[in-house]
């Protein structure tokens, strides 16, 4: 069987990262606008809604939600601007990855620039499409604003107990929607990539899945570590089927890619042996991002983690999942473009 290269193998991991790092980003952002929705629904509810009549009530429950839709549609759009450079960027480094990884003897193919700038608002993330779930999410937030402020009427509570409700719906608004941040990115990112896969099937043979074998991986996932499949999702000595990553909400695994031999791809070059095939760095022997961190060293840990973070994860004070659970060193939109475009 081919063996999984390094070139390919660092590729997608540090794409990964870096992905990880642009939803950490979007999240502050988005997450920023959450609380300024939060301190205009306050700022109703302090305003005296105890002495609100029936008909106040409504308006004003009206106009919150109108409000409430405003911010999601603003945020909706954040979103497409940051997954279409996500597109670009998957894409890219992706068909990068490859002619390096086949000595450049095969001319790689992107997919084409309208599908590029289409896939942010027509990708499909956990089912349904990107738009949708904001939309969703307002309508949520929507409904329950307004059944915290009705539930503090009818218990006769105070405007304070009141804004204690509405601050625990803006808890959950700010959850839901840092999820589906960090979920969008890697869906689009996931679904570039695969199209970016397919227009280079005379190059690829199957793809690999990789998990973050951790403490928090999903048995989905963890069984899905190392499966191959071919590009048409059949499945290579197993019985799982193939899905896009991620399969859940915040999942953190990635594919890679697996060329063919020399021989497939036509080039009269004689086979190296496993993990030395010629124009590739290698058979890849650590199978998780910390053994990938590990072996990438201090500059590339200090510029992925944070100086700070990756100097606590090295003196052992931090373990590697604390580091995922944490922001880390955000990268915004422009420093990936200039990175991979």
């Amino acid at each position: 069987m081919t063996t999984l290269n390094t070139v390919l193998y660092d590729s997608a991991i540090e794409l990964g990262l870096d992905m990880e790092r642009v939803s950490a980003a979007s999240r502050y952002e988005i997450i920023q606008m959450i609380k300024k929705l939060e301190k205009e629904l306050i700022a109703q509810v302090a305003s005296g809604v105890t002495d609100w009549n029936k008909a106040r009530i409504a308006k004003q429950l009206s106009e919150a939600t109108r409000i409430i839709q405003q911010y999601y549609d603003e945020m909706a759009g954040v979103m497409v601007n940051t997954t279409t450079s996500v597109a670009q960027v998957s894409a890219t480094s992706t068909a990068q990855a490859l002619g390096v990884a086949t000595g450049n003897y095969i001319p790689t193919v992107l997919p084409s620039a309208t599908w590029l700038e289409s896939i942010a608002s027509n990708a499909i993330v956990q089912g349904a499409p990107q738009a949708a779930w904001w939309n969703r999410q307002s309508a949520d937030t929507a409904w329950r604003f307004s059944t915290a402020v009705r539930q503090g009427l009818v218990a006769a509570e105070t405007n304070q107990q009141i804004i204690k409700r509405v601050m625990a719906v803006m808890d959950v608004s700010r959850r839901n929607a840092a999820a589906l941040v960090q979920t969008s990115v890697q869906s689009v990112s996931a679904q570039a990539k695969d199209k970016t896969r397919q227009a280079n099937d005379h190059l690829i043979a199957s793809v690999e899945w990789v998990s973050s074998l951790d403490s928090i991986v999903c048995i989905k996932c963890a069984v899905r570590d190392g499966k191959r499949w071919k590009l048409d999702g059949t499945p290579i000595g197993h019985s799982i089927p193939y899905q896009l990553p991620p399969i859940h909400f915040n999942d953190r695994c990635t594919t890679v890619d697996i060329t063919k031999t020399w021989k497939e791809l036509g080039i009269d070059i004689e086979e190296a042996p496993p993990g030395t095939r010629a124009s590739m760095e290698g058979q890849v022997s650590d199978k998780t991002f910390e053994d990938f961190l590990a072996r990438k060293g201090k500059d590339y840990q200090d510029e992925v983690l944070g100086k700070g973070r990756a100097e606590l994860y090295r003196s052992g004070k931090i373990t590697f999942n604390q580091l995922l659970n944490q922001d880390g060193n955000m990268l915004t939109l422009k420093q990936l473009e200039a990175k991979y475009l």
